[in-house]
């Protein structure tokens, strides 16, 4: 009886109904899907070319002591990281450093706790980045102007 013709004919494991309840909630989650991935990228606006103006010091203050200091002007980009919410700054050459960005334009999550920036607007940013520890360190002092 389980394995009767009249068993699959009625359709009673899959009915139509069924089918097309399966059917429509299939299209109904890649349709949410899209909405969900399609979320605005904030660091859109940022993307382009822009001109840097890097203030770049080196100090150790060791036994030997030693300061070095000069300012760079170079043609960098911003660009959107691999993941939503993240930015590249490409602001020397061989140079870039990665941030997270909201919706608002807030950077955040540099690389020590002596470093610091923010987008003025859409056209110009400020960042200071400090890298090292006791016996000296490296400092970036950063504006950045979108070229157009």
């Amino acid at each position: 009886m389980f394995f009767s013709k009249n068993y699959y004919s009625n359709n009673v494991i899959f009915g139509k109904d069924k089918m097309n309840r399966i059917v429509s909630l299939c299209i109904l989650a890649v349709v949410c899907s899209l909405f969900v991935s399609c979320k605005k990228n904030p660091a859109k606006k940022y993307e382009g070319d822009w001109g840097f103006v890097v203030d770049r010091s080196k100090l150790n203050v060791d036994s030997i002591g030693q300061y070095e200091r000069d300012t760079v002007w170079y043609s960098g980009k911003i660009s959107r990281g691999d993941e939503t919410g993240i930015i590249v700054i490409q602001y020397l050459e061989n140079t870039s450093i990665k941030l997270k960005i909201d919706e608002s334009g807030t950077i955040s999550e540099f690389p020590s706790q002596y470093s610091n920036g923010k987008f003025e607007d859409e056209n110009n940013i400020h960042l200071y980045l400090r890298y090292g520890g006791l016996g000296g360190n490296i400092t970036h002092i950063i504006d950045g102007t979108k070229l157009k």
